[in-house]
């Protein structure tokens, strides 16, 4: 697995991606990446449900699983292990067909064709710091590349500037 930037034949340039290239690649990333996610998400759902919390989820997966829920009625816990099921057959689908499989900061992917270009990037700086907030939201969020931030499990800030100073700490342990 690489952190690359794509400049892909459809004019689009995407940054800050991380690249699959062989299934094993897929199993590293299924095994590491995606279970945290659905580990972190199964916790927000189950927090927000003990708690009586409105607004969004802490984290991506939650929030589709929940969206989906809302439009199809179905549970959104149920839903986190179907979609990442689903994620998880679709990416060892197109590596074993010797796909190579971009994934965004935000857990969404795409394959790449033969003639996208693919930059190959090293290392981390503070300009791969994202700072953000949901609509509405209260709190900021950050991420280094694809990474989510986690400073002593604190996924989340007050303000633009606490969420700065500690993706630069995190950047930083990278």
């Amino acid at each position: 697995m690489e952190r690359v930037n794509i400049k892909g034949i459809n004019g689009i340039h995407y940054k800050n991606m991380l690249l699959l290239e062989s299934v094993e690649d897929g199993n590293q990333y299924i095994n590491n990446d995606l279970t945290t996610e659905m580990d972190n998400s199964t916790k927000d759902i189950i927090d927000k449900i003990k708690n009586r919390k409105i607004g969004h989820c802490n984290f991506n997966l939650a929030e589709v699983a929940e969206m989906t829920s809302n439009l199809t009625g179905q549970g959104s816990l149920y839903l986190i292990g179907n979609i990442a099921d689903s994620i998880k057959s679709n990416i060892l689908r197109l590596l074993n067909n010797g796909k190579k499989v971009a994934i965004n900061n935000r857990g969404g992917y795409f394959d790449l064709d033969e003639k996208d270009i693919i930059e190959y990037i090293t290392t981390y700086t503070e300009s791969d710091i994202d700072i953000f907030r949901w609509n509405n939201g209260n709190h900021f969020y950050a991420k280094v590349g694809r990474f989510d931030v986690v400073i002593d499990g604190v996924v989340k800030w007050n303000t633009t500037e606490e969420a700065m100073r500690n993706a630069i700490i995190y950047l930083k342990q990278l």
